[in-house]
């Protein structure tokens, strides 16, 4: 188990930039979160950068349709041969073996690499450094095979998916664990938004978490704090009874939601966890919000949870400061204010 880890209000970003010059989105990082620096994606900069894209580097039966900005899974000859292979990688890595295998190239990841240069040059450590990669839902349900069916319900591949996810988590753990302060890395399963729905009805409660703890037991075995963010409503006690040490939501449009489990989230914050407070909405509408606004919608919220018997001190203590979601499909100036305003909430309620 990961040694629980404190937040007390620390600002964190979460997923994308919409940058076109890796260097000046990871420079905004740093700028606004130099003691707990995230590496971004860049999906307008590369197709490469997508979520999706970015993990898939290494699976088997793979195909990148760069024309089209597609990727899918082709198995319509015999997949068994790539498959074995696969396996033989993944069993050698569960061993202690190397995992360079499930290494995320720079083509995919600009953000992880010039993050791990940064602070290589920066004279200092951070406190924490966190990363991120797409969850076992997300990805499964958004790529395909050959017959335009998700593989996640791929009789091959849609194990494929969960523990080459797992191996790529451990990869990245250890990247970060070189760049000094406390390692986080969290899952994100935006897809988890539609659990219940039809295009989810044959998952159930136990095969989330099941495959969710797939992914990332073998992180917290190296002490790193692991997250899960989903970007809209989920059931949030779901994710709480997974092993993870951090969920992140959009406090901003679904504060609501989380009152809805009281009991879940003490059982929660009694094993060590700690909630994400997306309180900053990545919306064009931000460049007409200022931090007061948004620091009456998070104390309205913590308010909300103190009604239902938690302890206001705990929830403060459990708390960090994020964005809603990611800011890639926002402009630079929008994204930037998100930064901004996150920063300035963070330092906020760090001196309340």
């Amino acid at each position: 188990m990961s040694t629980p880890f404190l937040p007390q209000g620390r600002a964190l970003g979460i997923g994308s930039l919409p940058h076109l010059d890796p260097a000046a989105g990871m420079a905004l990082v740093l700028k606004t979160m130099p003691q707990s620096p995230h590496w971004p994606q860049f999906p307008k900069a590369s197709m490469y950068e997508q979520m999706e894209f970015q993990v898939t580097e290494g699976l088997p039966c793979v195909v990148v349709n760069e024309d089209d900005r597609r990727v899918f899974f082709d198995t319509s000859g015999d997949p068994i041969p790539a498959v074995e292979k696969f396996y033989e990688h993944y069993l050698e890595a569960e061993a202690g073996g190397p995992v360079e295998d499930f290494a995320i190239s720079r083509r995919s990841a600009a953000g992880l690499y010039l993050l791990e240069e940064a602070l290589a040059g920066a004279g200092y450590a951070p406190e924490l450094v966190k990363g991120q990669i797409i969850g076992p839902f997300s990805l499964g349900m958004s790529l395909f095979d050959e017959t335009r069916r998700p593989i996640l319900y791929h009789d091959l591949l849609g194990d494929v998916v969960v523990k080459g996810l797992a191996m790529k988590s451990i990869w990245q753990a250890k990247k970060l664990l070189g760049m000094g302060g406390r390692a986080f890395l969290f899952v994100d399963e935006p897809v988890l938004a539609s659990f219940g729905s039809s295009a989810m009805i044959t998952i159930s409660r136990e095969e989330v978490i099941s495959k969710f703890n797939e992914v990332i037991n073998g992180v917290k075995a190296l002490d790193v704090v692991t997250g899960s963010h989903c970007c809209g409503n989920t059931d949030w006690a779901m994710l709480m009874e997974t092993e993870v040490d951090v969920v992140s939501f959009d406090a901003f449009n679904y504060m609501e939601t989380m009152t809805l489990y009281p009991a879940a989230l003490k059982r929660f914050f009694d094993r060590g966890g700690a909630l994400a407070w997306g309180i900053v909405p990545n919306v064009p509408e931000v460049m007409d919000m200022d931090a007061a606004f948004l620091l009456q919608r998070l104390t309205a919220g913590v308010a909300g949870l103190t009604a239902k018997g938690l302890d206001q001190d705990l929830i403060y203590e459990r708390m960090f400061i994020t964005p809603a979601c990611g800011t890639g499909t926002l402009s630079l100036d929008q994204a930037e204010q998100v930064y901004s305003l996150t920063r300035q909430i963070s330092d906020s309620v760090r001196a309340r």
